[in-house]
């Protein structure tokens, strides 16, 4: 992991962690943090329990991006603030669709682990595998089968 992504952690955990709810990274940047590099990270996703999103809308009035156009995914709330270099999605209410339903993935089964001086919340491997294999798409697939397989 880059320092640029490792700084945009730390602070993106510096300002969650003053909260009292429950989050997560999840995605590219949690299997990074389970110590496995797919790929070049491009961004941090981040689920938060719909309080926690209704406090930084308080706190920061940040714009709700969230917009139901998606056939896959779809959020109550979708943050995109700016915490340093690399971008920084925040996903409250976040469902994913299978089968026709869709189904909630919430911040339960996490780790935390050290970034700087900021504890970062993770799902545990085997949490984070079954999320990549919710979402369905090939890199998930992919990422699942690396987390379950380390090579």
């Amino acid at each position: 992991m880059s320092h640029e992504f490792a700084d945009t952690l730390e602070r993106m955990a510096a300002c969650l962690n003053k909260l009292d709810e429950e989050w997560m990274v999840f995605g590219g940047a949690a299997l990074a943090l389970h110590g496995i590099a797919s790929h070049t990270l491009k961004d941090i996703d981040v689920i938060l329990t719909d309080a926690a999103a209704v406090q930084l809308n308080r706190m920061f009035s940040w714009e709700n991006h969230a917009d139901w156009n998606s056939d896959r995914f779809r959020s109550d709330f979708l943050f995109r603030p700016d915490f340093g270099a690399a971008p920084v999605e925040l996903l409250a209410g976040f469902k994913v669709k299978k089968d026709e339903c869709w189904i909630s993935v919430d911040c339960s089964d996490t780790v935390s682990v050290v970034v700087g001086a900021q504890s970062v919340f993770i799902p545990t491997r085997s949490r984070l595998a079954s999320i990549f294999r919710l979402c369905g798409r090939e890199k998930d697939s992919h990422r699942a089968r690396l987390l379950l397989h380390p090579q």
